[in-house]
């Protein structure tokens, strides 16, 4: 079973949270309104937030990783410093979407904070952790 890699807590599911457009039929039963036949038409606004039922945590944004998580597939865990991981969040989201993007994504350990490979797959947020960082991934 995997573990929230915010609170090291095992788990079995993630609560799925997104603003979704939603269609259904609405009929008159005993006085009172009816809906059913329920259908969701996709998230309308922002990407979904996948989180842990345990800590509350967002984990994930993305489908796949969501899928690879569950499925307890481990993923390179690239490993940071206390000095590093602080470096990446001391930027303020609104100055830089590149480091709010990784500082969501840094996580803790019983051996210390890292990030794990699957969030950067892109080459410019691999280039930008160079740059703030001073060495490669």
């Amino acid at each position: 079973m995997p573990k929230c890699p915010k609170c090291g807590e095992e788990i079995d599911h993630l609560i799925y949270y997104a603003y979704e457009l939603q269609k259904a039929s609405v009929g008159l039963v005993n006085g009172n309104l009816e809906y059913y036949n329920w259908d969701s038409l996709g998230v309308t606004k922002g990407e979904p937030d996948y989180e842990c039922p345990k800590c509350k945590e967002v984990l994930f944004h993305d489908e796949e990783e969501v899928k690879k998580f569950l499925q307890n597939k481990k993923d390179r865990k690239i490993r940071l410093t206390e000095k590093e991981a602080y470096r990446i969040s001391q930027t303020p989201p609104n100055e830089c979407w590149i480091c709010a993007y990784l500082t969501e994504r840094i996580c803790k350990d019983e051996q210390g904070y890292f990030i794990y490979e699957s969030d950067l797959k892109d080459e410019g947020i691999r280039e930008h952790l160079r740059q703030i960082l001073g060495r490669d991934f």
